[in-house]
């Protein structure tokens, strides 16, 4: 059984630290909270490269951080601009 809390990774190669190592790995409690969270006004197709989308998130009451990334075609992950609209409802960029 796992307990919530700030666990520590080490990973070392020739028996010492790689760079950075040990790294502090926050795990937090199982929660059904994340099928609370609603998505709107998400648009599937017609996108277009370098041109702003938007979607926005409801958490419906659910408690926690909120965060999105961009997972692109060509592997690449980027950050989105978080906006809180109101308590409880966001809109990403």
């Amino acid at each position: 059984m796992c307990i919530a809390g700030d666990y520590e990774v080490s990973i070392r190669f020739n028996e010492e630290h790689i760079p950075d190592s040990p790294f502090v790995v926050p795990v937090a409690s199982p929660s059904d909270d994340a099928r609370r969270l609603t998505v709107a006004s998400l648009q599937e197709s017609g996108l277009k490269v370098n041109h702003p989308a938007s979607f926005a998130v409801s958490l419906n009451g659910a408690k926690g951080q909120i965060d999105a990334k961009v997972h692109s075609p060509s592997g690449a992950l980027e950050g989105c601009c978080v906006t809180e609209l109101d308590q409880g409802n966001y809109c990403y960029y």
